[in-house]
């Protein structure tokens, strides 16, 4: 065989070696770059703490929660939580509240937590009764929540005697008598608010002030005189007619 055709053999063979081998190469990058990524989704980051509490504000941009979660070792990589959360739209979903994480978790589970609002800290179901007072509001909470400091509620809540809404409230176990006493607030506000609206269409807020302290004050005094709601409605109308007239109430 003449030594051209030797020659052409090795070149033909170095060249099926080479594809062989850039396919190879070319499917080992492919698997690191899909593998790594999928890794860091799904497996807690190395430095996960057990136990970790994380707070996301109402007005927090994702970038600020993203921060948040990195600086406390939740999750491994900033730039592929926020491309996640962006491929899913996530980033525009995220429920604010308190989030504890018991146990380490991967990235992708943690964003569905915070898109979903589990936070997993266990809350109670607590009603507060119509005309009960701040300290019999605390007895309720201290019945529900072990551990929970009634005279600090009490004392924080007195000064808002009148302006808790009484209703049915889902709360955390960790919450404070801050938090509650807010909660309650903003909760009056917010029925105060379209009560008044329907009848102050303007939306004079300086008439709405006015009145807020003078229709507690008869809202009170009409939940201990009547027991019924006929009888508010008259006994009302009876007391306004004696407020604008300059008569004395007379009631107990």
């Amino acid at each position: 065989m003449h030594l051209f055709s030797y020659v052409q053999f090795a070149f033909e063979a170095l060249y099926l070696h080479s594809i062989r081998n850039a396919r190879i190469y070319s499917v080992l990058a492919v698997l690191v770059f899909i593998g790594i990524p999928l890794w860091t989704l799904f497996v807690p980051a190395r430095n996960f703490p057990p136990g970790a509490l994380v707070t996301i504000e109402k007005d927090a941009s994702f970038s600020e929660t993203t921060f948040l979660f990195a600086e406390k070792n939740i999750i491994s990589s900033q730039i592929l939580f926020k491309l996640l959360a962006r491929i899913t739209g996530i980033d525009r979903d995220v429920r604010a509240g308190r989030y504890v994480f018991e146990e380490p978790i991967g990235t992708a589970m943690v964003l569905y937590r915070i898109a979903h609002g589990i936070s997993g800290i266990h809350s109670v179901r607590v009603t507060f009764p119509e005309g009960i007072t701040v300290r019999e509001m605390g007895e309720i909470l201290t019945l529900h929540i072990p551990g929970f400091n009634t005279a600090l509620f009490v004392s924080e809540a007195r000064p808002y005697e009148g302006y808790l809404f009484p209703d049915t409230y889902d709360v955390y176990v960790d919450s404070t008598a801050e938090e509650i006493i807010t909660r309650m607030r903003a909760r009056f506000d917010s029925v105060f608010s379209s009560i008044t609206t329907h009848e102050n269409p303007r939306g004079d807020a300086s008439r709405v002030q006015e009145l807020k302290e003078r229709v507690v004050i008869m809202a009170s005094i009409l939940e201990k005189e009547t027991k019924t709601g006929e009888d508010r409605r008259i006994v009302s109308g009876i007391l306004w007619e004696r407020i604008d007239i300059g008569m004395a109430l007379q009631v107990d």
